[in-house]
């Protein structure tokens, strides 16, 4: 089965192009916001985990053991924080939350030691887990996803929806605009050739396209003279030959 062709009008011809053309400078301007946008999420992101651990950190090695627990309590119920002592038989997964994920893990190193581990679950547990170390003890540190992960604002979005579609109603305008006279040209020329007079037509939108309306209503002046010197010449012949032949009929 032959698929459908494509338009071949210059209409939709300029149309898909001025898109295709938005389209990639959309997708370019996106990336570079992206690109500017990653370094400086990342390290918000990572000084925001290494304040919580640190003070999570302080917060345990300033109570007596006895009220570790309550202060663990605390900060669960307040914060939405879970510590658990790191355990060798945890089960863990790699922590892919984040959006540059490695460049986070890096930074936060940087602040926490080199010690520091990730994990996206612990034993089950889903969640941004961090360790941290208190001498020579380890723990493990769950955040919720949605305080560390980054959510673009939605009217960032919808700002671009909007921005996109009133370029694509410009780019049916201008693709119009051009295509426009060339129809109107196009149908006086077959007026022209059924041997009809069309109205002339009016200049306008480009320079280029008033040049060829102009040279075309100049042409069809020229054509309907030369036909109206045609038709003179030829009904001059005909009264000429008639009247010989009216002398020849009388004799």
């Amino acid at each position: 089965m032959r698929s459908a062709p494509l338009p071949s009008s210059l209409l939709w011809r300029t149309f898909f192009l001025l898109v295709a053309l938005l389209i990639a400078v959309v997708a370019a301007w996106f990336q570079i916001f992206l690109t500017a946008e990653a370094e400086p999420r990342a390290q918000q992101t990572s000084r925001q985990i290494a304040v919580i651990v640190n003070l999570t950190r302080t917060a345990l090695v300033s109570a007596r053991p006895e009220s570790r627990g309550q202060v663990l309590r605390e900060l669960s119920d307040a914060e939405r924080i879970q510590v658990h002592p790191a355990e060798a038989t945890d089960q863990l997964t790699p922590a892919t939350v984040l959006e540059g994920a490695g460049r986070v893990r890096s930074l936060v190193r940087a602040q926490l030691g080199e010690r520091t581990r990730f994990a996206g679950s612990v034993n089950g547990d889903v969640g941004y887990w961090v360790s941290f170390f208190i001498e020579d003890d380890e723990f493990w540190l769950r955040l919720s996803r949605e305080r560390v992960n980054y959510d673009y604002p939605q009217r960032l979005f919808i700002w671009g929806a909007l921005a996109t579609a009133a370029a694509l109603l410009a780019a049916w305008f201008i693709a119009g605009r051009l295509s426009r006279p060339l129809k109107r040209l196009a149908a006086s020329a077959r007026a022209v050739g059924r041997g009809e007079r069309p109205p002339p037509l009016e200049a306008e939108g480009a320079d280029e396209v008033q040049q060829v309306s102009n040279a075309f209503n100049h042409m069809a002046t020229q054509l309907a003279q030369q036909e109206a010197d045609r038709a003179l010449v030829l009904a001059g012949i005909s009264h000429d030959l008639r009247t010989p032949l009216a002398r020849l009929r009388l004799e």
